[in-house]
């Protein structure tokens, strides 16, 4: 159903509540970046909500379109931004992704009770329409009215089944104690992304986040130069080398067992650089020095997929 939000703040025909929130790509984005190219819509969700999802697989057609004409398409989620870029990526939404943390002062300026709830932004960043819920027909109409707009023919939206299916609540109104109970629950498993973008076989891994990385650097300059990698011959660093070979754990052991340590030796490979024992029990400092020594012998063949 289309109708205004609960609040007075986003009402059709008033300035919408003003907001800089991170996006997956980098850096945040405002307001006002959104309607520089002329109207937009936002879409408010949440990772729990399925027809958040529902709304998002049958939009994500439209973002190309849209973006084509000048109608931004954004959608702003109630969760951490890696959560934020899963939920879309599962769903082929490939317009802007944007994450605000609790408690969701942007989500309560527009006066939110429902998710999905999708807000038509005009060129002066007024709110021109808002449409609570799935409703296939209202949104087609609110997408005509931001083509219509800019003179453009609206892209349609599929008329599968169900044509309209209600929200779920926002998570805005939650109070303290269920908002705890949500955010402890919905974080991100780190081994299930991985698995899902298929980087793993599931099998246990060590997911190489900016902090153990940091700490494997331990000072050292990250982008020092190890040689070029084939076949596009882009350079290999420390850091990079770090974070796919073993997320930076000098302890790391693949799967298999058969590679171990920080650069994910074998042992035939380490003894034949000096080393003795298992690589995976030696002191970081000469696992780093084996590593170098190897890299001065053979370059980063040895490292085919990481080099």
């Amino acid at each position: 159903m289309s109708r205004p939000a609960a609040s007075g703040a986003s009402t059709a025909g008033a300035r919408a509540p003003s907001f800089e929130l991170p996006s997956t790509t980098g850096g945040s984005v405002g307001l006002d970046d959104l309607v520089a190219g002329g109207p937009a819509v936002l879409i408010f969700a949440a990772e729990e909500c399925p027809t958040c999802a529902l709304a998002l697989r049958r939009l994500a057609p439209i973002v190309g379109p849209l973006r084509d004409a000048g109608v931004g398409l954004a959608v702003v989620f109630e969760d951490p931004l890696d959560v934020a870029a899963r939920v879309a990526r599962e769903a082929r939404f490939t317009g802007t992704v944007l994450a605000e943390p609790a408690p969701y002062d942007t989500s309560r300026a527009y006066g939110l009770e429902s998710l999905p709830t999708t807000v038509l932004l005009d060129r002066d960043a007024s709110v021109a329409g808002t449409v609570v819920g799935w409703d296939a027909a209202a949104l087609s109409a609110l997408v005509g009215q931001a083509c219509d707009a800019v003179g453009a023919p609206a892209p349609g939206i599929t008329d599968e089944a169900p044509r309209t299916k209600p929200g779920c609540a926002a998570k805005s109104t939650y109070d303290e104690e269920m908002l705890a109970l949500v955010e402890s629950a919905g974080a991100a498993d780190e081994m299930d992304d991985m698995f899902e973008r298929g980087w793993t076989d599931g099998l246990p891994v060590v997911p190489p986040t900016r902090s153990r990385v940091d700490a494997m650097l331990g000072g050292r300059d990250p982008q020092q130069s190890l040689g070029e990698v084939p076949p596009g011959m882009g350079e290999a660093t420390l850091e990079r080398i770090a974070d796919c070979e073993s997320g930076g754990d000098p302890t790391a052991i693949s799967p298999t067992g058969q590679y171990r340590g920080k650069y994910q030796f074998d042992r035939e490979t380490w003894q034949r650089m000096g080393g003795s024992g298992d690589p995976a029990a030696a002191p970081e400092a000469e696992q780093d020095a084996r590593a170098a020594k190897l890299l001065a012998e053979a370059g980063t063949s040895p490292w085919p997929v990481c080099g």
